[in-house]
């Protein structure tokens, strides 16, 4: 069964992923399935939902991979991105960066800081921010959820919503 909810998912019917795996989920526990429930309602903008799946199957030992742009802020010129992504896991986050020197993995306790910011004044908050305490280097890291299917460094222009969750999932696993 988590085959047929994995395969809803990878297939972008999100809802149907997800209403399949609540169905799933009362007859026992499975993290796989809790995880692409969670996935589901993730990608339908279901934040509690998402946050409630998501945090119990990271809890239970799956990896949450999410892809996610590394917002390189200039002062001068339009931002940079690189692409990456945030992988939680039970007692670790980090961020897999595609350039050198743009990663991290420390375990939540090293966190310092988990906020939400705007890309503009006009915008919602789509932007993740990670600040990791002074032991593990002090950077901070913007991230912004990375466009669905796009292979560059492309933030999403609408996911104001997924950053909420992420912002919900480190503040909870800190």
């Amino acid at each position: 069964m988590p085959a047929t909810i994995e395969r809803l998912y990878v297939e972008g019917r999100y809802r149907d992923a997800m209403s399949r795996g609540e169905s799933l989920l009362k007859r026992g526990e499975d993290a796989r399935v809790r995880l692409f429930t969670g996935l589901g309602a993730y990608e339908a903008g279901e934040v509690s939902s998402a946050v409630t799946h998501l945090l119990a199957a990271v809890r239970a030992g799956q990896e949450l991979r999410v892809p996610v742009v590394h917002r390189h802020e200039r002062l001068v010129g339009r931002d940079e991105y690189c692409r990456g992504d945030l992988v939680l896991t039970q007692g670790l986050v980090e961020y897999r960066g595609s350039e050198r020197g743009h990663a991290f993995g420390v375990a939540y306790a090293r966190v310092a800081e988990v906020s939400l910011r705007s890309l503009s004044l006009q915008r919602e908050p789509s932007v993740l921010r990670v600040k990791l305490d002074q032991g593990s280097g002090g950077r901070s890291f913007d991230l912004v959820v990375a466009a669905r299917g796009a292979g560059d460094a492309t933030p999403c222009g609408d996911c104001g919503a997924k950053a909420v969750v992420l912002e919900r999932l480190l503040a909870a696993l800190k």
